[in-house]
This record gives structure tokens, sequence and C-alpha cells, in this order.
């Protein structure tokens, strides 16, 4: 495995693990990860689930913690705990990174953790989290479902939904969440315009 940059980065080790592959990961912020997987060896020590590393001064990596070995980041992979500190995150289907993190699983739920200085976690309030937090729905009400697709701006969320919407919440300083206000906001608006 090399790795190059501090940027906060989650990777999905399983099942999309092919040995010997690069992989290019993108931050938000400042470039890009190299990473090489290699064969475990033995099986019993290979990481399962997601795994991140890099910055986690507000619980961006979401292994329940904001200690890191150096004032660089975590310069190796650590799991993703599932909320509480118990087990680890599996099933995802969609991830993106930087100050926060994102990821959308198979069951179509959309989860973050991290800074959340402008609501860009997306569970109605700014208290970042070291573990993951699931999406809640518009008005905050229930939970978002059918999501296909996610990804991490600078303070925002975006995800795409099975039936073709795009949903946003986050800082909306300059208009990023499409709902037609300059109006940050801590639970999903949609998209005006786009179906």
């Amino acid at each position: 495995r090399t790795v190059t940059g501090v940027q906060t980065c989650a990777l999905p080790i399983s099942p999309w693990y092919v040995p010997g592959r690069d992989l290019i990961i993108k931050g938000n912020k400042s470039g890009n990860f190299r990473v090489k997987l290699l064969p475990p060896s033995p099986p019993s020590s290979f990481l399962t689930g997601l795994c991140s590393w890099g910055y986690n001064y507000d619980g961006q990596l979401g292994n329940g913690s904001t200690i890191i070995d150096s004032p660089y980041g975590e310069s190796t992979p650590v799991q993703v705990l599932w909320p509480g500190g118990s087990n680890f995150l599996t099933g995802v289907i969609s991830l993106s990174c930087g100050g926060h993190s994102a990821i959308c699983k198979d069951d179509g739920t959309a989860w973050t953790w991290g800074n959340n200085d402008y609501g860009q976690l997306g569970n109605g309030t700014y208290i970042s989290s070291s573990t993951p937090l699931q999406v809640v729905g518009p008005g905050g009400l229930g939970f978002l479902n059918d999501v296909t697709e996610i990804s991490a701006g600078g303070y925002h969320s975006v995800i795409n939904k099975n039936d073709g919407t795009v949903w946003t919440w986050g800082a909306n300083d300059s208009g990023q969440l499409g709902d037609g206000t300059y109006n940050n906001s801590l639970t999903p608006l949609q998209v005006l315009g786009l179906s």
C-alpha cells in the first residue's frame, strides 16, 4: 500500500478489493490519494468493511475517536464503526470524503460523520460525530431512503435518489444547495428543476 497526501479518505475494502490494483481516491480539499492494495496474508488480518485514514480532528475517520497518530493524521487505515462504536460498517455502495465523510449503503440509506459546522451531516444538528449518523428525511422526518449515490462537498452533501431526484443539505452561502436560496439547511432539500 502506498499513500500520498493527508486528506481524510475512506475506502471500501470488501467486496471491491482487487489484488495489486491501484485506486485513485478523490478528496475535496488537497488532491488525490494513491492506494495500492496488496493481497491479505493471512486472511484473518485483512480489514473488512470500510476503512479510512488521514486527518481526524472532527472524527471524520469514523472510528469513534478524534485521536490521531501524528500531527499529519492517521497514516494507516482504521475501520469505520457503526454508531455507538459497535461492529464495522459494511454494505457501502457509494462514498465521498473530506472534512466530513458520507456513504450510501446497499439498503438505500445515507450515513455521514465528521465535521458538522454547517449541518453537512444532515442529522438536524450542528454537532460533529466520530461515528456514522443516518441522514434524516426532509424536514427532519424519518430518514432518507432509496439513495443511490452520495457526495461530500466542502461543507454540504448531495445525494441522488432512485427516482432521479437530487437532494442537498449543509452550507449554502454560494447557493450550492440549489434550492433557490442562500440559507443553510440541517436537513435534506430537493434541488429545484432536477428529476
